[in-house]
């Protein structure tokens, strides 16, 4: 695993382990980073770096989609409330789909995409783990995505791929952006620590 892999494994570390409260029944963890061992929550700065992605004084560009998609991959708040997560996962699809409007393609083209938006985020947010798993194989497979996007038995590559692939890149895109903000905290937090 390279060393990118690595410090992309930590920034989704500590976004899952900022957004718990620890209680009686569930002890603090800590996260090792590039910086040292760090209890999210208690960490100065770390919340704030999330949170940049919204709408504020200091940051007026509204990036709540990137905090969004962060929050469904990411937060152990969501990822414990099934309700949470579907909200999380309507709202992102409203904005892919929004996305997906603007696009120089026909409507046909659109349609056929729009039908994948909520299987391709489930799928991004299963392939983005905040823990080692990093190497999982694909939720779902060839066959599946064929029913999924409707489409003959055998022709995914020819006529359902591009589609797929469309989602993922949006998706990945502000997943990587997302976790910007997060790495630069923890680059800083490494400059304290030297």
């Amino acid at each position: 695993m390279s060393d990118f892999d690595m410090l992309v494994i930590s920034c989704r570390q500590l976004w899952h382990s900022s957004s718990y409260s620890a209680s009686p029944e569930r002890m603090a963890e800590f996260v090792q980073t590039s910086g040292g061992r760090v209890m999210p929550r208690y960490e100065r700065g770390l919340k704030e770096a999330i949170d940049s992605h919204l709408p504020s004084d200091q940051h007026p560009q509204d990036n709540t989609h990137l905090w969004l998609l962060g929050h469904y991959f990411w937060s152990a708040e969501v990822e414990a409330d099934r309700v949470m997560q579907n909200v999380f996962k309507a709202r992102l699809f409203c904005l892919i789909h929004q996305e997906l409007q603007l696009l120089d393609k026909p409507d046909k083209w659109k349609a056929k995409t729009s039908r994948i938006i909520a299987r391709v985020l489930e799928e991004a947010r299963y392939l983005s783990p905040p823990d080692m798993s990093a190497t999982r194989n694909d939720l779902y497979t060839i066959e599946q995505k064929e029913v999924f996007t409707q489409v003959s038995a055998g022709n995914y590559q020819r006529d359902a791929r591009q589609h797929w692939e469309w989602v993922y890149s949006v998706v990945g895109e502000w997943e990587r952006l997302a976790l910007v903000p997060v790495c630069e905290w923890m680059n800083n937090l490494k400059d304290r620590v030297a």
